[in-house]
């Protein structure tokens, strides 16, 4: 198993260097067989050397990247760890829309392409592998780190980040570290984002860290019509001279998308556009995608064969099964985990958030439900899974279906064109004549084993005093019986929405590109103050911590359920179509509600609650007490009042600890 497991690995690595023109290796000369080694080379650094530094390692980040030698060591035993127990091996990637792959579709993002040349291999060796792109257009990552081991996953072997366009401060990259860290099962290896935090995080926590790097190194130059067509289908238009620029910007040459592609079986009731949208000039094209998908492969095959290695040699000598000293991983978990739950705050720059809410965010694992998609197990992480039915059972929920079921039909956009080489259908066995192919790429014997919205004043407040300022400033009374409003309305994506490659996910009739396959969206629970309390009910909190998300900005025509109602639960439409949400009324009430104890808040005390975290990002700290006691099935309620259907908002996610 051992042998074959290796000569797999290899021939995957082979069909990925002779994709890119630099095989097969026995053909190349020396300065092509040169070139080859550079492209996708791994660079090994030693972070404790003050000469290190980001300015030492950019030109790795156009070959493979870097990662330490402690870091790479701990990604190849994390793979034998998975080899040994047949168990899953999880990727999961948070970014903003060039990483989600739009103007691409969903299947030619750089986190699909990585899956398709590694999930075979890992199959052959006993493990499952599971990819999963939760990046979303427009945002950064901190919606989905408050809550990031529910929303990206509990058990994820590496975490990469990649929102540098819409999240470039240093403290809201660093929360998305600390929550990967801290809330899930297993402490991933970081892959990608800023130097100097990674730096600080090995240093201080033991954290293994790597950075992905693009292969565009080894990459020919298009220069021309006549000679792009001489270059592999892999490298055409993907890097141009400055007398050729307009060749690679071209948006034919730089994407291959379809919306739609004719069958018997299914019409859509929405024309279908033409192709995607998204195909901006700050958007990476397909083959851009397919490059770094490839290179962070090679990274893993790589770690792979190094595991490979350690099995095969260790057990030579001391037989089978293999010592666990050389694979077990709940040791190092519990070291991260210690060390950096004991981080101080002078490491990093987490802690430079509590501005904006509670400090213990950065030290604190946070749960997290929300109906922003994608998301990991999008049925159990769902916002509408919190919601606490009426005393009739009535709860609001999206009545939507699919257009259509299964999967789609063959799309030769995603296909490799005739002639070219297919690293897929190498790895698994699919073999294609192709001139001069190789032996190498013969099959193996098979293995059966397993906005910002509000301007916030200079002077922000302190989350971690609010319960104090809360005796002096909110009014607490009985408003009557808190129970689900019957004015809501659910905003979500359709279907299994997990961010893989085979999650059905967005084919609303309304789709006018239902071959486009991405799954963001930014879901919620749409109401105003004719809908009636939200009702939510936490399972269980034991640092006394609960923040809430939602959007204050929404339009009445947004909020549905109450059309023709004049009073909570029955109402009059307000057909006002502005572009801009009315500001909320002087006389406004927000009430929430802990266990039935209500809290009420004027315009003013509202507006010192709400912090703006990043664009588009409220965020509302209504708990914030470390002495507390651990309860159980904790009720959370909101409701909106005085001002009809004139302010809708929308809650998108719900945090607690």
């Amino acid at each position: 198993m051992l042998d074959s497991a290796a000569e797999l690995v290899s021939r995957a690595k082979e069909a990925i260097y002779t994709e890119y023109g630099y095989g097969p290796k026995q053909d190349i000369e020396r300065d092509a067989l040169i070139a080859r080694m550079d492209m996708f080379r791994l660079d090994l650094v030693d972070l404790e050397d003050p000469l290190v530094t980001e300015a030492t390692v950019k030109t790795s980040l156009e070959q493979g990247g870097w990662t330490t030698r402690k870091s790479f060591q701990s990604l190849a035993r994390r793979l034998l760890h998975a080899m040994m127990t047949n168990d899953t091996f999880t990727v999961v990637m948070g970014g903003h829309s060039a990483a989600a792959g739009h103007g691409n579709h969903f299947l030619q993002s750089y986190m699909m392409q990585f899956h398709k040349v590694l999930e075979p291999v890992f199959k052959r060796v006993g493990v499952k592998l599971i990819t999963r792109n939760v990046a979303m257009g427009g945002l950064g990552t901190m919606q989905h780190s408050l809550g990031s081991k529910d929303i990206y996953g509990e058990e994820i072997d590496v975490i990469v980040w990649d929102s540098h366009m819409t999240e470039p401060d240093a403290a809201s990259l660093d929360l998305f570290y600390r929550q990967a860290l801290l809330g899930g099962n297993r402490k991933p290896v970081l892959w990608g984002g800023n130097f100097n935090l990674l730096r600080d995080l090995h240093l201080n926590a033991d954290v293994d860290v790597m950075f992905p790097g693009s292969g565009m190194h080894g990459v020919k130059e298009t220069e021309g019509l006549d000679q792009v067509q001489t270059l592999p289908f892999a490298t055409q238009y993907l890097k141009c001279g400055i007398n050729d620029k307009e060749l690679c910007t071209d948006v034919n040459n730089k994407f291959r998308a379809t919306c739609w592609i004719d069958r018997d079986d299914v019409t859509p009731t929405t024309r279908q556009q033409p192709r995607p949208g998204g195909q901006a000039s700050w958007h990476p094209g397909f083959r851009h995608h397919q490059l770094v998908g490839r290179s962070m492969a090679m990274v893993i095959l790589d770690a792979m064969q190094d595991a490979i290695d350690t099995w095969s040699e260790i057990t030579i000598v001391e037989g089978h099964p293999l010592n666990d000293e050389y694979w077990h991983m709940s040791d190092v978990y519990s070291n991260i985990a210690a060390k950096v739950s004991l981080l101080d705050a002078t490491v990093g720059a987490c802690n430079t958030l509590k501005d904006k809410m509670p400090e213990r965010i950065c030290t604190t694992p946070m749960n997290g439900r929300t109906e922003f998609a994608p998301r990991a197990n999008p049925h159990k992480t769902s916002l509408t899974s919190l919601l606490k039915p009426s005393t009739d059972g009535y709860i609001p929920e999206s009545t939507e279906t699919m257009l259509y079921q299964g999967p789609d039909v063959p799309n030769p956009m995603l296909m490799i064109p005739e002639g070219q080489i297919d690293v897929e259908a190498i790895v698994v066995n699919r073999r294609r004549k192709l001139s001069g192919e190789l032996d190498l790429f013969k099959p193996l014997n098979p293995i059966e084993l397993k906005q910002s919205l509000w301007q916030q004043n200079d002077n922000k407040n302190d989350s971690s005093t609010f319960s104090t300022r809360n005796q002096q400033l909110l009014r607490r009374r009985d408003l009557g019986e808190i129970r689900m409003g019957k004015g809501w309305v659910v905003d979500k994506k359709i279907g299994d929405c997990d961010g893989t490659s085979t999650g059905i996910c967005g084919r609303e009739p309304s789709n006018p590109c239902l071959l486009y396959g991405h799954m963001d969206h930014r879901g919620g629970i749409i109401g105003d103050a004719l809908s009636g309390w939200l009702v939510f009910e936490l399972p269980k909190i034991e640092n006394g911590l609960i923040i809430a998300k939602f959007d204050t900005w929404h339009f009445a025509r947004e909020s549905k359920a109450t059309v023709g109602w004049t009073e909570v639960n029955d109402g009059e439409f307000d057909r006002s179509l502005k572009e801009l949400a009315p500001p909320l009324p002087d006389d406004f009430i927000f009430d929430y509600a802990i266990d039935g104890k209500i809290t009420s808040l004027n315009l003013d005390q509202f507006r010192e609650m709400q912090t703006v975290a990043q664009r588009v990002v409220e965020i509302f700290t209504i708990l914030d007490k470390p002495d507390m006691e651990t309860k159980e099935n904790v009720e959370v309620a909101f409701r909106l009042r005085n001002c009809g259907r004139g302010c809708v908002f929308k809650f998108t996610h719900m945090y607690w600890s």
